[in-house]
């Protein structure tokens, strides 16, 4: 009975861990997009368009849309139903993400 708790409480464990993982790993690919976009920032400035339009929020702080949340959901009931292995919710790996591509 009580290994049977234990194996639980780690298998819960385990999935929380994959879900922080996935949040950091897209945590840091918005800052490595946001030092991108300064980059080009800048040397748009050197050619003289400085005056193009700027975003009105940063990456990290824009709203992500229900059309985004279905189309995750869709891809992971996709994944899920050919036995990939998916996080429940976070980010999800480009090799799954192509795959879903490729087979619609």
């Amino acid at each position: 009975m009580l290994a049977k708790q234990i194996r639980t409480a780690l298998e819960q464990l385990r999935g929380k861990l994959e879900e922080v993982a996935a949040f950091t790993a897209t945590q840091q690919e918005l800052l490595d997009a946001e030092a991108r976009v300064a980059e080009l920032r800048a040397k748009l400035a050197k050619l003289g368009h400085a005056d193009e339009p700027q975003p009105a929020v940063s990456v990290t702080a824009a709203a992500v849309t229900g059309k985004d949340i279905r189309y995750s959901n869709a891809v992971r009931d996709w994944a899920r139903a050919r036995g990939m292995k998916v996080a429940p919710n976070g980010r999800i790996a480009d090799a799954i993400i192509a795959a879903y591509r490729a087979a619609h």
